[in-house]
């Protein structure tokens, strides 16, 4: 999934596609394939966002490094480095509903 997300860095939709992969593999490897489910059902808005954000917002390069951070604190059964790399990329959410936020008032509404 890393390696198609490489391959699709300048086109977000298969970038999108590609990431979706690596979030569904990764709850299925850890057992969690029924919460991917409801992730999938219920993040038409989150999509919204992703797509908006691509690349301009959200630099390619720097999803992929916090994916292959996640993966390798998994694979190295640390889980407090898992915890903090998984704690980043989700931050990263927040900080680009923000700036999508101002930069679309009309699409995106934060709730402040």
């Amino acid at each position: 999934a890393i390696a198609a997300q490489l391959e699709a860095r300048d086109d977000p939709e298969r970038f999108t596609s590609a990431d979706d992969e690596f979030h569904r593999a990764f709850a299925e490897a850890t057992s969690l394939g029924g919460v991917w489910s409801i992730i999938e059902r219920e993040k038409v808005q989150f999509d919204r966002v992703r797509i908006l954000s691509l690349p301009q917002v959200t630099p390619v390069d720097v999803l992929i490094a916090q994916h292959r951070a996640i993966l390798k604190a998994v694979l190295d059964g640390d889980p407090n480095q898992a915890e903090k790399a998984i704690r980043t990329h989700l931050s990263e959410v927040l900080r680009i509903a923000d700036d999508l936020a101002i930069r679309h008032p009309d699409l995106i509404e934060t709730g402040h």
